[in-house]
């Protein structure tokens, strides 16, 4: 999470089921395939310091045939591994310990060998944690029974998180402390669909899109929407929901192809940028790997 010049640039990307890393001068493509027994995806996550990255990897879907992704995705067992791009290893794996569900996600690496991990468990609820890397001491960041909280960014000093919260009010923006307190309700709007902050190099604004739902029933698209943190001088920087909002896949002749997360070891402690593509005259981002939409704006 500190700035990494002498690190090489790489790219991630996932695409047609399968993960690859490649130079960002295009040299030293490769697709991730390890021997690790019964894991069949990886997708990629944030970059150490030392340029090492998160890998999780995820078993047999259980949402096979006849078998709803609702009901059953979340039963997928998921394992979360330190991955050496310089040696092509995984070095080791983490989130092992005082395990609370089958599918942790590691979202964000905080400060002191600490985690942002979501579980999602069998009853489909899911809560957000601060925790140790091998998985001990969570520490709730989100509270049971409030809401779905997902896309989650951290602040530029580490301190705070911002992320969108999906309760009966819609999809709001929020943001708190890393371990849940001092939230602050930075957008809410009864006609839109906020989703996916990023904060401003500064901390002192924070971006995101807004999908019109009520009109869009396939939340294909949104505008890109700015604000202070507390939710002041919010501004709308598009209009004609000219941003891409669906998830980027699909018969390329209605949703631009397949083409799916894309993450930058920029050296930074923001990488995982993508970037924005035209689609349909229209501006777009890939999806996350994870297939829970699209992969958030960047400053």
């Amino acid at each position: 999470m500190t700035d990494r010049a002498t690190q090489t640039n790489r790219i991630v990307f996932y695409s047609q089921g399968q993960t690859a890393i490649i130079n960002a001068d295009g040299s030293g493509l490769r697709y991730f395939e390890f021997d690790v027994p019964d894991q069949e995806t990886w997708s990629p996550g944030e970059f150490f310091p030392d340029g090492k990255m998160l890998l999780t990897s995820m078993e047999a879907r259980r949402d096979g045939p006849g078998e709803s992704f609702d009901e059953y995705f979340h039963l997928t067992p998921t394992h979360t591994w330190i991955y050496n791009p310089g040696r092509d290893v995984l070095e080791q794996e983490l989130l092992t310990k005082e395990r609370m569900t089958v599918s942790p996600r590691p979202y964000l690496l905080l400060k002191d060998g600490r985690a942002l991990v979501q579980g999602i468990f069998e009853d489909r609820s899911a809560q957000s944690y601060n925790m140790n890397l091998d998985g001990t001491d969570a520490r709730e960041v989100t509270q049971a029974g409030e809401g779905l909280a997902y896309g989650h960014s951290l602040s530029p000093d580490g301190s705070r998180i911002a992320y969108h919260h999906v309760t009966p009010s819609g999809y709001q923006i929020l943001t708190s402390d890393v371990e849940g307190g001092n939230r602050v309700l930075v957008a809410t709007d009864k006609e839109y669909l906020y989703f996916g902050p990023k904060w401003s190099p500064d901390g002192e604004w924070l971006v995101y899109q807004g999908c019109l739902f009520k009109q869009d029933s396939g939340h294909d698209w949104s505008d890109l929407f700015i604000s202070r943190t507390d939710g002041s001088e919010q501004r709308q920087l598009t209009d004609g929901q000219a941003l891409w909002f669906g998830a980027s896949y699909g018969s390329p002749e209605t949703k631009g192809g397949w083409l799916q997360h894309a993450g930058v070891d920029t050296g930074r402690s923001d990488s995982g940028v993508a970037p924005a593509a035209r689609f349909q005259g229209r501006l777009g981002a890939p999806a996350a790997a994870s297939g829970h939409g699209p992969l958030q704006p960047r400053f």
